[in-house]
């Protein structure tokens, strides 16, 4: 859980993405950038402690939820965040900035 109002990037849910833990995290930053709503995780809005709570409770008592969530949260991990796919944006970066320049 990252119930943070203000987080550039989040990599302890990446880190919890890979070990199979599901995640939740407000809609702040680029939290949403890692996790998609009921499918890689949960987002809630930040000082919604209702929601967050009501969130936190289905993880635990709702086995397919969870289920769902850590498939999702393994897909998110090797589809973005792997370090050969990762790299590989980086470099498209790069290039993009090399052929701007020239």
């Amino acid at each position: 859980m990252l119930p943070s109002n203000n987080e550039p990037f989040g990599r302890v849910l990446l880190e919890a993405m890979y070990i199979g833990t599901p995640v939740i995290g407000t809609k702040t930053g680029g939290i949403p950038e890692i996790i998609e709503d009921g499918v890689s995780g949960i987002l809630v809005d930040y000082g919604d402690v209702e929601t967050l709570k009501k969130s936190i409770i289905i993880i635990l008592e709702n086995d397919q939820v969870r289920k769902k969530l850590i498939r999702g949260g393994d897909e998110t991990i090797n589809s973005k965040f792997r370090e050969d796919i990762y790299q590989r944006k980086l470099e498209n970066v790069y290039d993009t900035l090399l052929d701007v320049a020239n």
